[in-house]
């Protein structure tokens, strides 16, 4: 049965998930690695779903499009290589998926980027996949987004990223997370819930994950 595995590093198991896939659930999927506070409002707005007679949540069409530019910009895997792919699926169907006209789905867009301080970033990306990609955005959109407030972590780290330096996020985001919780930020209390997660997995599996990970990305460069 597929493992969906939970943000404390504990192991569930979904009953109907594809077998080949394994279904990550997390308390946030930016904060606080791009944003400066839990994407209270993404849950909030979250709709019901189904995924093979399972009751679920997913989030609005417009933050998906949201979060997948973030993960596709900012980090360095295979979100980085398909980002393109899921922006412009959700550029053509994404009204119709949530049951709103084109117009009303920019406007989530617009709002969902700029509320987290990413809309400039987001507008580079959809300029780039409506002039490359032939994806429907409207300009009007591209110039709201553009004009808006970029967050000063972000724009430092996107400014990075555009030169080819990807920038190791870990240790800084355990630090945050620690002083959000009024602790003394330190080595151990951001490697201890990591630890605790491997050993949930089992030491030797999460090894032997990480070596295939590094295997896979020597073998990348070595191509590049």
């Amino acid at each position: 049965m597929p493992r969906c595995r939970t943000d404390d590093g504990w192991t569930r198991y979904v009953e109907g998930a594809a077998p080949d896939r394994a279904i990550d659930v997390h308390r946030w999927v930016l904060f606080p690695r791009f944003s400066a506070a839990p994407e209270s409002a993404w849950m909030q707005r979250a709709v019901p779903h189904v995924i093979r007679g399972c009751d679920v949540r997913r989030f609005r069409c417009a933050d998906e499009l949201v979060l997948a530019i973030m993960h596709g910009l900012l980090v360095s895997g295979a979100s980085s290589v398909r980002w393109p792919l899921d922006v412009v699926q959700a550029a053509r169907h994404g009204h119709e998926v949530d049951g709103i006209e084109p117009d009303a789905f920019w406007l989530e867009v617009v709002d969902s980027a700029s509320a987290i301080g990413a809309g400039p970033i987001v507008a580079d990306a959809l300029e780039m996949c409506r002039a490359e990609l032939d994806a429907p955005v409207p300009s009007t959109a591209v110039e709201r987004l553009a004009g808006s407030i970029v967050d000063r972590d972000l724009a430092q780290h996107w400014a990075l990223c555009r030169r080819g330096v990807t920038i190791e996020w870990r240790i800084r985001r355990c630090r945050k997370l620690q002083r959000l919780r009024g602790e003394r930020a330190t080595v151990a209390g951001c490697f201890g819930p990591r630890y605790a997660a491997m050993r949930a997995k089992g030491l030797g599996s999460a090894v032997s994950d990480r070596a295939d990970r590094v295997r896979t990305i020597v073998s990348h460069k070595r191509r590049d």
